[in-house]
């Protein structure tokens, strides 16, 4: 095979890499899939075949690669360039990287560790209709029980038959229709809706799968129409926009679709009965309006149980069309309703920032609305003036505490719109966090509604020295001691409240109920196991919007039963965690570790790729963080946990910045040097410029050195605090 050099314009030189494939027995092996990624941030991929003779070749761009080898779903790891190997499963590649540098690359021999026929088998299977014909297009998923990277993939041919390799596990099959899901195979031949309910399947050595499939009825009768359409906020229609139907089943490759709305923003899929719900691909706030069911933690969604559900219509505020990012649809925020009286009114704004117009506009006697200035203690104010508005209070924002002032002699019922409740994406107007400064502050109520005094103000503790309310009918204040609870007046507060907070001190405060990420339980994991999830989810984030005044907005939780390959995972807009991993205490952690890194994709905007090492040891310094709420101190955890595990890796960090994922115990060291080099808020500084700037530049912006400065001084470091054994 001839080695050659390509050069295109405007793409760069490119270079081939040659090699061949053999077994054990040092026999070539034919049909094996080769893949080169580049181990940069970006992950280029490079793939092709070997010929009869064991040879491959494949033509890529300059840098270090290091290469995975297949038969049809049948993996065999990653190989490096000294014939080393490693699992797949084991994570992110150790194994030495081939470096492609103005030359081509030839004579690469990788010898596999056992042969094909050890290691793989075939999958047969067929697929007929309710009056025994063969199907066509039915895609058919085998889920592997035992490792989460072991599955395969497969649709049938016009006689209804497919065929794949494999490797050797046991599988749960899930069969689907295009855009809809039909359900799990049973070893009967028939199809059950739940993944529990599925039938479970051996592929062994030697010995070929055969699956005969029946599908009970008409595909028209199981599968039912969904359509709707996709517009922004000003009504205009979201052409070839990226939107996610996903249930329970999604995270084991079941029911979710991908759709694309056509150029009217309209779409049309057909899925099987189950209730589904929406993500959004782009930022800012997705309502659904028309044909959808809300849960108690706010999540939008359609039942389908066979009849056809049309007009739903989905708009998006921000229809931003970055790659990896997706918006929760949520129900739209129910209104507030108050009666303000005549005279003077303490109410809260729970809408969006709008010029104080609007508030003039909505109620007629209003006369006088005034705001107050934490910062400089001090009022703000507007007052009707003839057809115009006069005063220095020009806008009212989310969150806002106001005094207004009515005339007349008659109340008047005004209804605004309700708290937007926060979606994934970066939005920084969630109405229920507040910065409260030293002294007085006038806020508006946006958490849950009808809350008790003690509960709302709870996690305030110390800081808080009194709040007060209003009685518009009384024309009196309404008190809140925390010394002497049972001697307030201050019963319940409910959502478009106004209150008064004196404080001892400056910090953040995130109303109870102003952030609920939306949780859904998979059919075989039973919300008794889960009961105490609620309140943990609320503490998590409760912790990071009070210490760092951050929230990641318009997150799902799924939590689905143990069995499925892995225990946590995350993905913009959605984490994922298996009941029963570890032990009882598993759910919080697990969780603050997810949510740590969710912050960091709502910062950045997207999953921006940048060096492993900084965005791993992020996430695990903040998940310490929380820790320490219920454990050992920082110091200790560190010493404890972190150094004992990050002194059995010798790689160096610098080689931690390319890699799929870094050590975590090193890479948090890391990042625990650039916190005590620097501060904290750095570290938040150098990811929210990252839609701006690639990492290497954000890097000595945010921390003041270059990267070739730190990793020298983080050399030093560790030889002291974790010299590799």
């Amino acid at each position: 095979m001839p080695a050659t050099t390509l050069a295109q314009s405007g793409d760069g030189a490119r270079y081939r890499i040659e090699g061949k494939v053999v077994g054990p027995d040092e026999e070539p092996v034919a049909g094996m899939e080769v893949s080169a990624t580049r181990t940069d941030p970006w992950g280029l991929t490079f793939i092709t075949e070997t010929g009869a003779d064991g040879r491959f070749g494949l033509e890529v761009r300059e840098g270090p690669y290091v290469f995975q080898l297949g038969i049809g779903d049948c993996g065999f790891g990653w190989h490096g360039a000294d014939g080393s190997s490693q699992p797949v499963s084991d994570g992110h590649p150790r194994v030495p990287t081939i470096a492609v540098r103005g030359a081509d690359v030839t004579g690469i021999v990788f010898k596999l560790a056992v042969s094909p026929a050890s290691k793989c088998g075939v999958i047969r299977a067929t697929v007929r209709g309710a009056n025994n014909e063969p199907l066509e297009g039915i895609r058919l998923t085998g889920i592997a029980v035992f490792s989460r990277h072991n599955e395969w993939l497969k649709d049938t041919d016009s006689e209804g038959r497919a065929v794949e390799t494999a490797g050797l596990d046991a599988f749960r099959v899930s069969v689907r229709h295009d855009d809809c899901f039909l359900g799990w195979y049973q070893s009967d031949g028939g199809l059950a809706k739940r993944m529990a309910d599925a039938s479970i399947v051996t592929l062994d050595a030697g010995r070929d799968l055969e699956l005969a499939i029946a599908i009970p009825s008409a595909l028209s009768d199981l599968c039912t129409v969904v359509e709707g359409v996709v517009t922004d906020a000003e009504g205009r229609p979201l052409e070839n926009h990226r939107l996610y139907l996903s249930t329970h089943e999604t995270w084991t490759r079941g029911a979710g679709k991908l759709l694309r709305t056509a150029a009217d923003g309209t779409f049309r899929t057909e899925v099987g009965e189950g209730q589904y719900r929406f993500n959004m691909g782009g930022m800012g706030v997705c309502t659904v309006q028309g044909g959808a069911h809300v849960d108690e933690r706010g999540t939008a969604s359609v039942i389908v149980a066979g009849q056809a559900i049309r007009g739903i219509h989905l708009t998006l505020s921000e229809p931003s069309m970055g790659f990896y990012t997706y918006t929760v649809c949520l129900a739209a925020s129910a209104p507030v309703t108050t009666e303000v009286q005549p005279e003077l009114n303490l109410v809260g704004w729970t809408g969006a920032k709008a010029n104080v117009t609007e508030l003039f506009d909505a109620i007629p006697q209003l006369e006088v609305v005034y705001a107050w200035d934490g910062d400089a203690q001090r009022f703000k104010w507007a007052s009707r003036s003839g057809a115009s508005v006069a005063g220095d209070l020009e806008a009212v924002e989310p969150g806002m505490g106001l005094w207004l002032t009515l005339g007349g002699t008659e109340p008047f019922t005004w209804t605004r719109e309700g708290p937007r409740t926060a979606r994934f994406g970066f939005d920084s107007e969630i109405p229920g966090l507040h910065r409260l400064s030293e002294g007085w502050n006038l806020v508006g109520w946006a958490g849950h509604g009808a809350i008790p005094a003690d509960d709302a103000f709870a996690s305030l503790g110390s800081d808080l020295v009194m709040a007060a309310g209003w009685d518009p009918e009384a024309r009196e204040f309404l008190r809140y001691d925390p010394d002497d609870p049972e001697s307030s007046t201050i019963d319940l507060i409910d959502r478009g409240d106004g209150l008064w907070l004196l404080m001892s001190s400056e910090r953040n405060w995130l109303q109870p109920g102003a952030v609920t990420p939306a949780m859904e339980y998979h059919s075989g994991a039973l919300a008794s196991q889960w009961a105490t999830s609620p309140e943990l989810v609320d503490e998590v984030v409760t912790y990071f919007a009070e210490r760092y005044g951050l929230v990641a907005p318009g997150l799902t939780i799924m939590q689905l039963p143990r069995g499925l390959g892995y225990c946590q995972s995350s993905v913009s807009g959605e984490i994922v965690l298996i009941y029963g991993c570890e032990d009882a205490d598993f759910f919080a952690p697990a969780f603050a570790h997810e949510y740590a890194r969710s912050l960091q994709h709502h910062l950045t905007e997207i999953v921006r790729p940048y060096a492993s090492w900084l965005w791993t040891g992020i996430t695990q310094y903040l998940q310490a963080q929380y820790l320490t709420r219920h454990g050992p101190s920082y110091e200790e955890h560190v010493r404890l946990r972190v150094v004992p595990r990050a002194r059995s890796v010798t790689a160096p960090l610098r080689d931690m910045a390319g890699v799929i994922r870094a050590n975590f115990d090193v890479a948090h060291l890391a990042v625990r040097l650039l916190v005590e080099l620097t501060e904290e808020e750095a570290l938040f500084e150098f990811v929210a410029s990252l839609p701006v700037l690639d990492w290497e530049d954000a890097f000595p912006v945010a921390f003041g050195m270059s990267l070739d400065e730190f990793y020298e001084v983080f050399a030093v470091h560790r030889a002291e605090v974790a010299p590799p054994r």
